[in-house]
């Protein structure tokens, strides 16, 4: 990017260079991806966690949203 031809980004590109913002926004999604992923393949890993999106998330259209701690926490008492 040319911070010459975004004046906006210019003071704050320096400050951040090499930042890598996270892939997924919340921390619990963070952290159920990391667990997911432990000692087996990512094709199971990726598996696993689509199982439990179904499964436990909000259908939106076609789509799941991640489940919340607080769902997949009420769950549990099922």
């Amino acid at each position: 990017m040319d911070t010459a031809t975004e004046p906006v980004l210019a003071g704050v590109v320096p400050e951040l260079r090499g930042l890598r913002p996270p892939l997924v926004p919340e921390p619990f999604e963070t952290l159920v991806t990391s667990i997911t992923a432990q000692q087996v393949s990512l094709h199971a890993a990726f598996a696993i966690r689509a199982r439990l999106i179904e499964c436990f998330g909000v259908r939106c259209g076609r789509v799941y949203a991640f489940p919340t701690a607080e769902r997949l926490a009420a769950a549990a008492g099922d």
